[in-house]
């Protein structure tokens, strides 16, 4: 303060320089403090996206998740705009796909669970992937029909949901898949062997399924990838 006073004193021209930065930065403040208290709103549900390891709770979470980016986007000054909210919804997707890629690693997968196991696996990865998207669009029509007048939503969906579609394609192939071999596992059991004779035949079958299995087993490959 005893410099600002010094300058003032002797009408330094350094001082206008000064007051303008001073202003800047509490402007810089005032945002990033608006920002924070939005933010935290939706930590726990960041929180739960990141930490936990079941798919059912991420996707019951994301309706909650999704009202609190409306809240952020209809309430906020700072960040209602494209060019801060894309980054943050990229993100959320990108956290999304890695929980995925992380968990349907096709040779764990398969080496540490049942084929249902697996199956129920895959079909909960498709439905998180698939409901991100649900969820978005709920979001959207609330924003389109709310009397307000608040601006809606119109990012680009290939940011979005281009890498989330894929994943969910792949991961129905992969219920196909895990569903036949089953389905081979159960037409060629015991009772096979005993209504027609041929064990061996039988046997011969099964090993040829279980081949189709360590195919997969010595995938060296993310299933994800393009």
């Amino acid at each position: 303060m005893k410099i600002i006073h010094i300058l003032q004193g002797i009408d330094s021209p350094s001082l206008s320089g000064f007051n303008n930065v001073k202003l800047q930065l509490q402007s810089y403040l005032l945002e990033a403090t608006d920002n924070y208290k939005f933010l935290l709103t939706i930590e726990r549900h960041l929180k739960t996206l990141q930490m936990t390891k079941s798919f059912q709770t991420i996707i019951n979470m994301l309706p909650n998740l999704m009202q609190g980016l409306k809240t952020i986007w209809t309430m906020s000054k700072h960040y209602n705009k494209d060019e801060r909210f894309v980054p943050l919804m990229e993100k959320i997707a990108n956290e999304i796909i890695n929980r995925v890629r992380q968990t349907i690693d096709i040779r764990t997968l398969l080496s540490s669970n049942t084929l249902n196991e697996a199956k129920n696996i895959c079909y909960q990865a498709k439905q998180l992937l698939l409901q991100w998207k649900i969820e978005y669009q709920n979001t959207r029509s609330k924003l389109e029909n709310d009397k307000r007048n608040f601006s809606t939503w119109n990012f680009e969906h290939r940011i979005l949901f281009d890498k989330t579609d894929y994943m969910s394609q792949i991961c129905d192939d992969l219920i196909q898949m895990l569903s036949n071999l089953n389905e081979f596992y159960d037409i060629f059991g015991l009772e096979m062997k005993i209504v027609t004779g041929e064990e061996q035949m039988v046997d011969r079958v099964l090993e040829h399924v279980s081949d189709l299995k360590k195919t997969f087993l010595s995938c060296h490959f993310n299933i994800f990838n393009r």
